[in-house]
């Protein structure tokens, strides 16, 4: 009996080293990254609904990935690929403060503080930053923005006559909210939001959520509610679909 477990064990650890064998020969040496190093991301497992092959800030997928998907980034060699480095941040109380240039877009959502507490709203504002490209541009909590006041302050002023009323309404028994509302040339796009513990909010334009007509119904009353007659509709609801 000890001579076949003596067999058997000799037959396993042969399989062993020649399976070993066989993946060492294909294997390449590992690539060691650092934190911050710039990689190219293989998006073959991927199902991405938008065109573009750029993660946008709203994807949401584990920030872990096997180094078989990644490939080191190189600096482009040739003069007309070459980026200028972006301008250094001001120095201000210590700490590093990027300039702003123009806003480009904004949207609110509810923040819960905890159980049986009222909801706050927030603003988050898409910067684009001095001096660097678009792929850095971010969205950005008003509470960071403290040097930027005058930048928000021309930003909502450009606004002015998009902007129609925000008003919040919530379904019952869902998660679903309707934040805020702008005109797009001749068109209503609705800010919605959606989820409570990881919320995700987006503009879309009526058309594209024909199931929120009861909430946008209830949006135009609460905002009429909240801020007069005047603002509402703008959509073209006639006076008794307002109800319902």
């Amino acid at each position: 009996m000890k001579t076949i477990h003596d067999e058997t064990r000799a037959a396993l650890q042969k399989v062993a080293e020649q399976m070993k064998l066989q993946y060492d020969r294909k294997k390449k040496v590992a690539i060691k990254y650092q934190i911050w190093d710039k990689v190219w991301l293989d998006t073959t497992n991927l199902h991405l609904t938008h065109p573009k092959k750029k993660l946008n800030d709203k994807c949401k997928i584990y920030p872990v990935f096997n180094e078989t998907l990644l490939t080191k980034y190189t600096t482009p060699v040739f003069s007309n690929q070459q980026k200028k480095p972006p301008l250094p941040p001001d120095i201000i109380d210590n700490e590093e403060e990027y300039k702003v240039e123009p806003i480009l877009d904004h949207k609110t959502c509810k923040v819960y503080a905890g159980k049986e507490k009222p909801a706050n709203m927030i603003t988050n504002y898409l910067i684009k930053w001095k001096g660097y490209g678009m792929e850095e541009h971010k969205w950005t909590k008003e509470s960071e923005l403290s040097h930027a006041k005058e930048a928000i302050a021309d930003y909502l002023k450009s606004r002015e006559n998009t902007i129609t009323v925000q008003a919040v309404v919530v379904q019952p028994g869902s998660t679903t909210f309707i934040l805020d509302s702008q005109k797009k040339g001749s068109n209503i796009q609705f800010q919605v939001q959606q989820g409570r513990d990881f919320p995700i909010t987006q503009w879309y334009f009526k058309h594209k959520i024909p199931h929120l007509k009861q909430l946008i119904s209830n949006y135009y009353l609460a905002s009429r509610e909240e801020f007069g007659f005047a603002y509402g509709p703008l959509d073209g609801f006639a006076p008794e679909e307002e109800g319902g």
